[in-house]
């Protein structure tokens, strides 16, 4: 699905948002990235049918737009004649990661998402709104760098919420469940996910602060703050992940040991039937004469004489603490 946009200002600062067709955005022209104007396409999950006019417009094949869609696809930055970068970003719908591609060329700006983006559903709502903000104001590199900014924000509500799950379960008690198990397990292949997500970013990030792109040595200073905030949340959440793997470790432990005290009590009572059931078997055989089986009270004997061994066996299994 294509959303295109037309930004620009007045000479009084006001932004001025026209939608655009597809059809009418002519990607082949050779005007100049300038501050007071540009074409924003953005395009959500594109259909094979769109990333073929897409390619038609721009001449870039259609598999590097194609790339960017798929769950393999690493946060990178590459400079040819089209800046191309993908980003790795936060999808709170399906609590997942997913990626942003972008590409930069003069004056057009297209970004792909796979799964919505809930930084770029937000300037989309701007923009569809015509609301104001000053995140336009300053061009298309200032407009990539509020993307990437709010992206981060996603990360941090990401890491927060994670860290909210593992606190609650820890209130709930140190009893092991299979339902606890498995909540802290799912928490940390999505550690994984952020922590590889995050890693990645800050290599693209850390391209960009060095001044490696010209279009973006204005905004150096920004990049480097950005970059920063993001060794901080990569931080955040390598601690995270250790104080997660801890908990997994300790309640697989915590089960294991539950498992332990299970199975001695059954062997517990296993032994305690094994002696008086012994007892029953050898009386139980085919001999003529068989010691004490003779008298009218043989059968009560017997049997007070096995309640004594169940009950000695008993006491004894609670003094060891296996009952």
């Amino acid at each position: 699905m294509f959303d295109i946009f037309l930004i620009q200002r007045e000479n009084k600062g006001k932004p001025i948002i026209d939608k655009k067709e597809y059809y009418d955005v002519i990607l082949s022209n050779k005007k100049s990235d300038h501050n007071n104007k540009f074409y924003w396409i953005n395009c959500l999950n594109p259909t094979e049918e769109e990333l073929k006019i897409l390619s038609d417009i721009t001449g870039i094949k259609k598999y590097h737009f194609s790339d960017v869609l798929l769950d393999t696809e690493r946060a990178t930055i590459s400079k040819g004649k089209w800046l191309f970068i993908s980003y790795s970003a936060v999808n709170m719908a399906l609590d997942n990661t997913t990626s942003l591609g972008i590409f930069s060329y003069k004056n057009v700006l297209i970004t792909i998402e796979k799964e919505p983006i809930r930084s770029i559903n937000k300037y989309k709502y701007i923009l569809a709104e015509k609301k104001r903000t000053s995140v336009f104001y300053e061009g298309k590199s200032s407009f990539i760098y509020h993307i990437f900014d709010g992206i981060d924000d996603d990360f941090r509500k990401k890491i927060n919420s994670e860290m909210k799950k593992i606190k609650k379960m820890e209130e709930g008690g140190f009893k092991s469940s299979p339902k606890k198990n498995e909540e802290i397990y799912e928490s940390i292949v999505n550690h994984i996910y952020l922590q590889n997500a995050l890693s990645s970013n800050l290599e693209v990030l850390n391209a960009i602060r060095k001044g490696k792109l010209a279009e973006f040595r204005k905004l150096k200073d920004n990049f480097l703050e950005l970059y920063e905030d993001q060794k901080e949340l990569l931080y955040m959440e390598k601690i995270q992940k250790d104080i997660t793997n801890t908990l997994f470790e300790f309640y697989s432990s915590s089960s294991m040991h539950e498992m332990n005290e299970t199975m001695k009590k059954i062997t517990g009572w296993g032994f305690i039937i094994l002696l008086p059931t012994l007892l029953a078997s050898i009386y139980g055989m085919n001999f003529r004469v068989i010691p004490f089986s003779q008298g009218t009270d043989a059968f009560l004997y017997m049997n007070v004489v096995m309640f004594l061994m169940m009950v000695g066996q008993y006491l004894f299994l609670r003094k060891i603490k296996w009952l």
